[in-house]
This record gives structure tokens, sequence and C-alpha cells, in this order.
């Protein structure tokens, strides 16, 4: 009986099933000859040995190399916390067993200790030390950013031969009858000073209304002057200028006890210059 041609048609395989097949057996194939190789790691040692002139002229070998001072021993001598030690020095321990003979070894040895330079900087980011920034640092100020104005006035107050300048209380004369014991009343008045060193050498002291340049309210002569003594009766920041026989002399006051202090030792230098000459 002849088979019919569907009846054939069922034993072969589909055009998918010859697919699949075909990509199951690529697969298997590349499996096989694509096995794993076994990596060997890198020897660090003997790498920088070879290479050890390539690294010493790389321009990172800080981060290359590894620091020589990083690793030290440290040899710490134990503390006992006895009066007398627990071994004593003259004990035989020949006839002890191994045993023993390693814990007493271990108890009474110092202590060997492997100490890390660089170990605070082997963490995180975040736990890096942090270098706190000094007080002292001042803010550099340059030309350029300056006020103009401002460097002007500098220049000029050292070329004006300013030895010290500053707010000081001015009194009346002494010997007035309108001398106050309290410097805050009304008879002192409130003058910005400067100590002045002229061409000719003479000092004299000007006192302005305010720290703006301007016509001097009053002027003392140093050259006048016999002593600058301070007065605790007048008040406790006050110190008078004593002149000559013909010239009134003058009461003045500071506002901080730096500044009494400041101001009597450069007067004072100013007159011991004057009997100099």
């Amino acid at each position: 009986m002849s088979e019919r041609k569907f009846t054939r048609g069922l034993g072969k395989p589909g055009m998918a099933a010859q697919l699949r097949e075909t990509v199951s057996q690529v697969v298997r194939e590349s499996t096989v000859h694509n096995a794993t190789s076994m990596v060997e790691p890198i020897d660090f040692e003997s790498y920088i040995l070879k290479n050890k002139t390539i690294l010493q002229n790389d321009p990172q070998r800080e981060l290359l190399l590894y620091p020589p001072d990083d690793v030290s021993q440290v040899v710490l001598p134990r503390k006992f916390r006895t009066v007398l030690p627990s071994v004593p020095h003259n004990t035989d321990t020949k006839k002890c067993s191994l045993f023993t003979k390693e814990c007493i070894k271990s108890y009474t040895s110092n202590w060997s200790l492997i100490h890390y330079k660089y170990s605070a900087y082997s963490g995180s980011y975040l736990e890096l030390p942090k270098i706190l920034k000094s007080d002292e640092l001042k803010d550099e100020i340059y030309e350029v950013d300056t006020d103009v104005d401002q460097l002007d006035e500098d220049l000029s107050t050292k070329n004006d031969g300013i030895t010290k300048q500053g707010f000081l209380m001015k009194g009346p004369e002494v010997g007035s009858d309108r001398m106050f014991v309290n410097i805050g009343s009304k008879s002192f008045k409130r003058r910005y000073c400067y100590l002045r060193k002229e061409v000719d050498g003479t000092y004299i002291l000007e006192m302005h209304k305010d720290e703006k340049k301007g016509e001097a309210k009053v002027t003392i002569v140093m050259d006048f002057c016999t002593e600058v003594v301070r007065n605790m009766k007048r008040g406790r920041l006050c110190f008078e200028l004593h002149m000559t026989a013909g010239h009134k002399s003058y009461t003045l006051a500071a506002e901080s006890e730096s500044e009494l202090n400041d101001w009597i030792i450069k007067l004072q230098q100013v007159l011991q210059q004057n009997r100099l000459q």
C-alpha cells in the first residue's frame, strides 16, 4: 500500500526544530572550546624590582610605590603591675615543661608592636585627619584690593613722622579751679592726638577735634615739657605734662589702661631724646 505524502512528512522535523537544534549545537561547541583559564596574580615585589627605573622616574611615584617609612617595629617594655615580679629572675625553668616555659616567656617578655605611621590616612575620605586653621593667620590684603585713598593716607602718615596717635581726654589746665576728679565731667573734652616728629627733630603733640586732619585745636611743643607723670588723684587713667616756667601744664586721660601706658612710654621716650640732644 502506497504511503500518503502527508504521512511521510510527519516523521521529518520542521524548520523551527532544525533551528533550535543548530543553535544548541553551536552553544555546546563554544562552551567546550572556551574553557576558563587560570589567572596568576602579579607578584608585586618582583614587578617593582623589574620596573624600578621606570617607577623611580614616574612623576607620580608617590602614588605607585609603597611608603618606605610607613611600617616600623617598636619594642615596648612590659610594665609589671606588682611590686615584685610574678616570676623571680633566679627561677630555674629547665625542669619545667615546654608549655610552662612558653607561658613564662610570654608573660615576661617585652611587647613587640608594629607601628603604621600613615594609619590615619588608611580609612575613608570622611575619616581623614582635619587640620584646624590657625587663628594667628591674617588675611592677605593686596594693594590692588585696598582703597586708594586709604593707601595714600597710610603713606602720608608714615611720611609725616607720626610716632603715636589716638584719642585722649583733655582736661583743664593744672591748678585751675575747674579741675574735677571725675574725668567723665564736661571739663574733659575728647580729642584725637598726634605725636609728630618735625623735620628739625622737634616733637609736637597736636590735638584735633576728630580723626580727620584739620586745624589743630591745641599744639604742645615737647621741648618745653619737663616730665610726664601719672596722676591718680585726678582719675585712674589720668596723667599730666609738666611744662617749664611760663608755660601751662596739661592734664590728659586715656580711654584704657593699655593706651595710658603706651602714651606715657612714648612721651617719656621723647623727653629722653630731648635731654640727649
